[in-house]
């Protein structure tokens, strides 16, 4: 299983399409400076910045490396071998390989034992557990059947379609460290930024989501269930949301969550998301952020252009925080710079359901698919996150969450 693609993950291992720049491109709206006329940027809601967030956000843009177009694969290859020393210095074995993480060498680590990820990243033995402590599990007020109490579910447990469909509304967050930069090389230690892992809908190759969230129309053919596909989409939004709201985040840092491999032949389905987030930011008056991004970098799908065209139908008036969509920059590298900046700041891991019910955050992190969570449990000390390594939080009770949608 750890070799194959079909286990749940949105991005693609394949070289990646030159990126297209369009012609006749407007300028950014008031409110934000862009650094140059090839960056794309679209402001919605642009009545709600204040001078301190249009500087703050003028600055990010300006100081803030492009993203790295290199394919997946291989920007975990540099990172892996340091994420693999890091944990046999924790007590894994040298020889072991793959998503499973035992820790059985008796290391004698202390609290001010320091361990390095790379040549530059170093931490305690005290710091790793804090993160540790301060993560945790949350659940959709009312989503599952069996109450909270039933999101964590056995390692080896196989899930029913119903146990599948639930993972929709269960969320694993807590604050962890970028450890890798813009280029994938390690980094000097900066502020940590908050991720929350949840899973999108899969429309490629889910028979559980494709059967629940579609209509067969023929033998071979199924259209969307659009009602059912956009309330799902507002409720992963809005828990994602309102826990970065409760962390006091400032600055959510989103991707475009099931708008990659995920969305199979449906070509309507990024626009839905778009829309979906839209909606949700202009009832949820009570969200304080200073502003949300959106990072849409371009990989062959222009989703910045889908995103800006939902949100320009929408009525941005009612939006009660500015919303910036941004092309070409990475959603990790911005967080880690407004982090690095003394901003609280967030980002999304698009993860899968086997990772929030069974505790394997970061998935195939050690080999075989590599998608965006594969890549996140490299680039940041994510996999405190995991079962192996955080048994505290997966015996945590998980906390009812009541959103807004």
């Amino acid at each position: 299983k750890a070799s194959s693609p079909k286990r749940g993950r949105e991005a693609s291992t394949s070289p990646r399409s030159p990126k297209k720049r369009r012609q006749g491109k407007s300028p950014p709206k008031k409110g934000v400076t862009a650094p140059d006329e090839d960056t794309l940027v679209a402001v919605f809601g642009e009545h709600n910045f204040t001078k301190k967030t249009s500087d703050v956000i003028t600055k990010l843009l300006s100081e803030c490396p492009r993203i790295t177009r290199i394919p997946l694969a291989n920007a975990a290859a540099r990172m892996l071998p340091h994420v693999r020393e890091w944990l046999v210095s924790l007590g894994r074995r040298p020889t072991e390989v793959g998503m499973a993480i035992r820790l059985k060498v008796d290391k004698g680590l202390t609290d001010d034992t320091e361990v390095g990820i790379g040549k530059l990243f170093e931490f305690t033995i005290a710091e790793q557990q804090r993160l540790k402590a301060e993560g945790k599990i949350t659940v959709v007020a009312g989503a599952l059947e069996d109450g909270a109490e039933s999101a964590v579910l056995p390692m080896k447990h196989t899930l029913t379609q119903q146990e599948y469909l639930e993972a929709k509304y269960i969320m694993v967050s807590g604050p962890v460290h970028v450890t890798f930069n813009n280029k994938y090389r390690t980094k000097e230690k900066s502020n940590t930024v908050l991720v929350c892992s949840l899973p999108g809908i899969n429309f490629a190759y889910s028979q559980e989501d494709i059967s629940h969230f579609c209509v067969k129309v023929t033998k071979r053919k199924f259209k969307l269930n659009e009602p059912l596909v956009t309330q799902t989409m507002k409720d992963v939004w809005s828990h994602a949301l309102t826990v970065m709201a409760m962390e006091g985040v400032k600055y959510p840092v989103l991707c475009a969550i099931g708008c990659g491999e995920f969305k199979g032949n449906f070509p309507n389905v990024p626009g839905l998301w778009a829309a979906a987030l839209h909606d949700v930011l202009a009832v949820n008056k009570q969200f304080k952020f200073d502003c949300v991004i959106v990072s849409l970098p371009t990989f062959g799908e222009d989703n910045f252009s889908i995103f800006k065209e939902a949100f320009t139908a929408k009525d941005s008036s009612l939006l009660p925080t500015p919303v910036l969509l941004v092309e070409d920059y990475s959603m990790v590298t911005l967080a880690d710079h407004l982090a690095s900046q003394n901003h609280s700041a967030s980002i999304l891991n698009p993860s899968d359901v086997e990772a929030v019910r069974k505790g394997y955050i970061g998935m195939y992190w050690d080999g075989g698919h590599i998608a965006l969570e594969e890549v996140l449990a490299l680039q940041t000390t994510l996999l405190l996150h995991h079962r192996s390594l955080n048994r505290g939080l997966w015996a945590s009770t998980p906390e009812e969450v009541v959103i807004k949608t």
